[in-house]
């Protein structure tokens, strides 16, 4: 019922709420993503292969900067 009377009073709040809830389900994806790729090459390489892969080093530190990015944006959202 709220829900109505905040879409119909101000449809634009209504929207940038749609806006953020798709926004989290795609980060939570991409998070999902970056989590099995990450583990798939751990998973399949030994730990002297690990410490000299310059592609998993370089996933590693693409996906800090990613979950950085998406929790600053679920912080926004917190606020907004």
């Amino acid at each position: 019922m709220l829900e109505l009377v905040v879409s119909i009073e101000n449809s634009e709040l209504e929207d940038k709420r749609i806006s953020i809830i798709k926004k989290n389900l795609e980060d939570q994806a991409s998070l999902k993503y970056i989590e099995d790729d990450i583990l798939s090459s751990l998973f399949n390489s030994t730990v002297n292969e690990i410490l000299k892969n310059d592609i998993l080093i370089e996933k590693l530190q693409n996906s800090k900067n990613v979950v950085r990015e998406i929790n600053s944006r679920v912080e926004e959202s917190k606020v907004a």
